[in-house]
């Protein structure tokens, strides 16, 4: 790899990671190109971070770790093995702690020596690795880690292809198909979160959650601590149940049959829809009740443990993000770090990335016109983001940069309320009647 020539034969513009314009510098620390106008902003961005500029000819191949989603001005430096995901120092006397971890050099060596040893056995090892091009430049990442390789050529970029993560062929059906229907005792049912290959937690306007199978056969009962029912049901990694208790302000966990709070939210703000996030943490939509119009004031906390790490509520300009209104927001953690939220007050998705930053908005075009009222929000292994559209009795999926793949309405929503996926990726959708809908989108 040292040996490559940044020039070549072939006279090729390398653009700018920001715009079109022709590179001139290049940021050692995240590996990209820019041009001179867009510096300034790359730098303002990520304040936080420290800023390598170099000439563009002066750039190097190295390996740079992905920052972690706790601590976003720290780089990951071990790969926990209990999570599977990429961690900082910090996070080890944090939510990894007394976790098995090794140093991620470490952990890359083994998944390279692992496909060498697969490769001459004539088998094909999936390794999660993405291959983007932008000008002449490669971006690699694997597991969570990053290279940057200058100018290749097209043999030398070839020997990565075969490395393709396995999730990257899979595609849509042409069309979805739903391949089971069942019923709970709840009306109106409000939540759904699978765990496993075939069972889900199901909850409705009551105390209690139910969990089902795919056969609609009742396998267990809890009864939650709830002044009304919980406004979120979520499942750690091992299957335990953690609600959020809107009214007494905390995020609980059923462990043994025992309710334990993991997190109560500050003085006069409301948790609501859960996110149990990769790295071993929780995002949690709170909500401030104004009595003088019955309006919410909307935000998105990131908690470790029941430390607060981030708030999330307003842009760079000090705008708001979440429009005021009648409801809550509904959110998800994308494989890329991406928090997708729905805001039904403002009728739009918004997806930001890992430091609240605002990526892009969606409001329904080119699917609907009008009538969107996004809901439930989920991701699957491709990055997908579905979204459950109340106003039009449907499904939108979009590609984690915004692109609109289509929508799922042939298969009778009619308001589908609650959205989870199972391990095997198919879609429980939860509809107002108690019904579920298991729906079959990927080959």
């Amino acid at each position: 790899m040292e040996g490559l020539n940044l020039t070549s034969k072939a006279q090729v513009v390398i653009s700018c990671h920001r715009c079109d314009r022709s590179v001139n510098v290049f940021c050692n620390n995240c590996q990209i190109n820019l041009c001179v106008a867009c510096v300034g902003k790359h730098v303002d961005e990520s304040k936080s971070l420290s800023h390598d500029i170099i000439h563009l000819k002066n750039r190097k191949l190295q390996m740079v770790t992905p920052y972690c989603k706790l601590h976003p001005s720290k780089r990951c430096e071990v790969y926990c093995k209990q999570c599977d995901t990429p961690a900082c120092a910090k996070c080890l006397i944090g939510p990894h702690k007394w976790h098995e971890a090794e140093d991620i050099s470490c952990h890359l060596s083994k998944l390279s020596k692992c496909r060498e040893d697969s490769s001459d056995l004539g088998i094909l090892i999936p390794s999660q690795t993405h291959i983007s091009v932008h000008g002449a430049d490669v971006c690699i990442e694997t597991g969570g880690i990053k290279a940057s390789l200058a100018s290749l050529t097209q043999d030398l970029l070839s020997t990565f292809m075969p490395y393709s993560s396995i999730s990257s062929r899979r595609e849509l059906l042409p069309k979805a198909k739903v391949i089971s229907q069942l019923f709970t005792e709840h009306k109106p049912l409000l939540n759904v979160h699978c765990i496993g290959n075939d069972e889900a937690w199901t909850n409705g306007k009551t105390c209690t959650v139910t969990r089902v199978d795919l056969r609609g056969d009742l396998k267990d009962t809890v009864v939650t601590s709830c002044r009304y029912w919980p406004t979120d049901i979520v499942a750690t990694r091992n299957g335990d149940l953690i609600f959020s208790n809107s009214y007494g302000r905390t995020v609980n966990r059923i462990k043994n049959g025992k309710i334990e709070t993991l997190i109560t939210t500050p003085e006069g703000w409301r948790p609501n829809s859960l996110c149990c996030t990769k790295s071993g943490g929780m995002l949690v939509n709170t909500s401030f009740y104004k009595q003088t119009n019955n309006f919410v004031i909307n935000t998105v906390l990131r908690y470790e443990g029941q430390e607060i790490m981030q708030t999330i509520d307003n842009d760079e300009y000090g705008n708001p993000i979440f429009k005021e209104g009648r409801y809550t927001l509904f959110l998800t953690e994308n494989n890329n770090g991406d928090i997708c939220v729905t805001d039904l007050n403002k009728q739009i998705v918004i997806v930001l990335d890992k430091t609240g930053r605002v990526r892009f908005q969606y409001d329904g075009t080119p699917a609907m016109k009008e009538n969107f009222n996004p809901r439930c929000i989920v991701t699957d292994s491709l990055g997908h983001i579905i979204v459950a559209d109340i106003g039009n009795n449907c499904l939108h999926i979009l590609s984690q940069d915004r692109q609109f793949i289509r929508c799922i309405s042939n298969c009778g929503l009619a308001k589908p309320y609650g959205l989870s996926l199972d391990k095997k990726e198919r879609l429980w959708v939860g509809l107002q009647t108690g019904q579920i809908k298991v729906i079959q989108y990927l080959q």
